[in-house]
């Protein structure tokens, strides 16, 4: 209440409505940007969703690009809530082409929710199988066995 000097007085309701604001950050469970796998293989990266600020974060949606010829999905693809100060985990399933020779290659995962978002590039090493090394020494090891009997054979006598 407010009191006027000739005595007249007057009041007034004050309501106050807090909002905080919500921020996203994306990074993966053990905080390491690469990983490895075969072509023509899934591996599963497990990552993490976190809210450290002070509002709800609703319709956590995640995305990657990648080179042609791979696929990248999301368990779930969808975060409902992610209330402040809270986690909530994610597996991201990336399959590289089958055609992937061995190499490194670079990706985007994004997470989104209304007005923000995180990204963070992962690098992907696709490893070559060992069967084609081991098949490679068997061709060297018969072509050589080849040579040494022609050489063998007729060589001098």
């Amino acid at each position: 209440a407010v009191a006027a000097a000739n005595g007249a007085t007057g009041s007034i309701q004050l309501t106050a409505e807090v909002t905080g604001t919500p921020k996203l950050d994306l990074t993966t469970s053990d905080q390491r940007l690469d990983t490895s796998g075969k072509a023509n293989s899934e591996k599963r990266v497990p990552l993490i969703v976190s809210n450290s600020g002070t509002a709800e974060l609703d319709q956590v949606q995640l995305a990657g690009t990648a080179p042609t010829g791979w696929e990248i999905s999301f368990e779930p693809k969808t975060i409902d809530t992610v209330r402040p100060g809270d986690t909530a985990q994610v597996t991201a399933i990336i399959k590289p082409s089958k055609d992937a020779v061995a190499g490194d290659y670079a990706m985007t995962i994004r997470a989104s929710a209304g007005s923000q978002s995180s990204n963070i590039d992962l690098r992907f090493a696709v490893k070559s199988s060992r069967t084609i090394g081991v098949i490679a020494i068997i061709v060297i090891v018969v072509a050589i066995g080849a040579l040494v009997g022609v050489f063998v054979r007729f060589g001098r006598r």
